[in-house]
């Protein structure tokens, strides 16, 4: 009791202020990799304030599974973090007092898984083996893919390569086959991916379609046809550089014409005006031919100058520059009827020309796809270029030439009709492109005409 009337001392003791907790680091980068999993340690500064919890997108962490704490030492769990979703994840700290601290962890995943599978699988038969093209897989599975692996069936015939196409040898002829695609990278191989068309290898024909092959210079490896255009496709990409001036693209083989089940994609557009050609090599070219009816684009209003071309496709490429008054020949193939409506009539007319001829097996393969030296040896038929071999070999790979194809490649280069790729090589066993095609029919057009 405070007496009156007499002094009296006051001491005023103030609160002390608040202070902020803090934590240490207020960032880190947690790897869902199961080999670099680690738990993430946070050092608490307190100042006078004790620990509250964890929030993670406003719910609670639960000490002891989630996370632990150790005096001034919290420490999330690493089986919590790696849960999470990959990207940022913010962490809120509570205290009794003063504000929260926030933790900002960037999660990755550095792990590495097998590709996907490779897509757009596409097989073009030979004399005794297929030649396998398609496109890399969506994901490589954060690895780089080093190799892939083709798959036959039946048999189960395997062939590798680094890249696409990937040439199947030791096929039977005369038996139908399909064919899967693998990719590797460090982490193993893909699941394989869907199976391609279905092809039957067959040896070339002999006869009908020009002089066979039977020189020393036509090895194993040269998987060209009988006599050109008459014997079917060979392996090689259409990648690299294209023999008249500009690059050929990627090699991947869109539905050119008559295809393996006789559809065609090949449509009446008679306009010359196309999204994918602007600045193509071949532009001009392409629109050219599209104006005098040599070719027509697809329905999606593209021309695809840079896919392969099949023979029943250039047989009507061929009729509709040469425009015959010729009855067409019966046809007599074992598959005539998987030959489009549209390029049927082609087709009788050019082996009424003798400018196509059939497989060993009595096939046509309208979808099977042509080389270089085989559009060679047709359009120099069809220009009545049958003259012998003469002159010097015009190309730096002459001898991979069949020699079933060198006079018709040499009279050819010799008055400007084909040019060679990269390198001046001819590259006599790649695919030949759309754009090549129309381009060396526009030339020889031109050539007729002076």
């Amino acid at each position: 009791m405070i007496a009156a009337g007499a002094y009296h001392s006051l001491v005023y003791i103030a609160p002390k202020p608040v202070l902020d907790s803090s934590i240490s680091p207020d960032s880190a980068v947690f790897d869902k990799n199961e080999s670099k999993q680690a738990d993430i340690h946070v050092t608490l500064t307190l100042n006078g304030n004790t620990f509250a919890g964890i929030q993670h997108g406003g719910t609670p962490l639960n000490e002891g599974t989630d996370y632990t704490v150790d005096g001034n030492m919290v420490t999330i769990a690493k089986a919590y973090l790696a849960a999470l979703d990959t990207g940022s994840a913010a962490f809120t700290f509570t205290f009794s007092a003063g504000a929260p601290q926030s933790l900002e962890v960037e999660v990755m995943d550095s792990t590495v898984a097998v590709p996907s599978a490779p897509m757009n699988v596409s097989a073009a038969a030979g004399n005794g083996e297929a030649v396998i093209r398609f496109t890399a897989p969506a994901s490589d599975g954060g690895s780089a893919v080093t190799g892939y692996k083709v798959v036959s069936s039946p048999g189960g015939i395997e062939a590798s390569g680094e890249d696409s196409p990937i040439t199947v040898k030791g096929l039977t002829n005369g038996t139908s086959y399909t064919f899967t695609v693998q990719a590797e990278n460090s982490a193993g191989w893909s699941t394989p991916s869907a199976a391609s068309n279905a092809v039957t290898p067959a040896a070339p024909s002999s006869g009908g379609g020009g002089s066979s092959r039977d020189g020393d210079d036509d090895d194993d490896e040269d998987h060209g046809s009988s006599g050109g255009i008459g014997g079917g496709s060979s392996g090689g990409s259409t990648g690299g550089s294209s023999s008249d001036g500009g690059s050929t693209g990627t090699g991947s083989t869109p539905d050119n014409g008559a295809n393996e089940s006789g559809s065609t994609a090949e449509s009446g557009t008679e306009g010359a005006s196309f999204s994918d050609v602007t600045g193509h090599w071949a532009e001009t070219n392409i629109i050219k031919a599209v104006q005098l009816g040599i070719v027509n684009g697809y329905p999606d209003g593209t021309f695809e100058p840079d896919a392969t071309i099949t023979r029943a496709e250039f047989a009507r490429m061929l009729i509709n520059a040469l425009k015959p008054e010729v009855e067409g020949a019966a046809l007599t193939f074992s598959d005539q009827d998987q030959i489009g409506d549209w390029a049927y009539d082609a087709v009788k007319q050019s082996v009424a020309l003798r400018l196509v001829s059939g497989y060993e097996d009595g096939s046509f393969r309208p979808g099977a796809l042509i080389t270089r030296a085989e559009l060679a040896v047709m359009v120099a038929r069809a220009a009545g270029m049958d003259s012998p071999l003469t002159g010097e070999a015009p190309f730096a790979d002459d001898s991979q030439i069949p020699s079933w194809a060198k006079a018709a490649v040499y009279k050819l280069s010799n008055i400007g009709i084909v040019n060679g790729r990269s390198g001046n090589r001819f590259e006599p066993r790649f695919t030949a492109t759309r754009a090549e095609a129309v381009t060396m029919l526009l030339r020889w057009l031109q050539f007729n005409n002076n």
